[in-house]
């Protein structure tokens, strides 16, 4: 009987070692979602607030997109001026949704323009809040045409 190579305190020697085996390959799976909400999350928070830079640091491409062709990238900065934040007006009312999609792969997209009082000035928006079940937003202050005073907030949503 010596020579047996399963003997009954094995097995019972086995049996938390594949319990502790098993705990840990559930708490790594776990962690593993985690870290991957984790980055969705901060992807998605980067992008809007990379595009609202965008917006909001450049004339964009081309400078003058909003008289000419649409722009391959849109901004909303007032051609030739020094500084950032300083909107242009027309480019505000020249903006539509079509040219955010490219930049804002999400169902959901809202940019809104409004004074520092609280009144709004333009408002482009794509989908639904209540049909997202996550929104992302990041908000700028600027003027516009170096004068009325803004707030500038983009919200996506997946």
């Amino acid at each position: 009987m010596r020579a047996q190579l399963f003997t009954v305190d094995l097995l019972i020697a086995l049996i938390p070692l594949t319990i502790a085996l098993g705990v840990s390959a559930a708490a790594f799976s776990g962690l593993a979602g985690q870290v991957q909400d984790y980055a969705y999350y901060y992807d998605a928070k980067r992008t809007v607030t990379d595009v609202l830079d965008v917006l909001m640091k450049s004339p964009g491409v081309p400078p003058d997109w909003n008289t000419s062709n649409p722009p391959e990238i849109p901004g909303l900065v007032v051609q030739g001026s020094r500084g950032y934040n300083n909107l242009s007006y027309e480019k505000l009312q020249a903006l539509n949704v079509s040219m955010l999609t490219p930049l804002l792969p999400y169902p959901y997209i809202n940019l809104s323009v409004y004074t520092t009082a609280g009144a709004l000035v333009r408002e482009v928006s794509q989908g639904s809040r209540g049909g997202v079940s996550e929104v992302f937003g990041a908000e700028r202050f600027g003027t516009i045409n170096g004068s009325t005073p803004v707030r500038v907030l983009l919200e996506v949503g997946r």
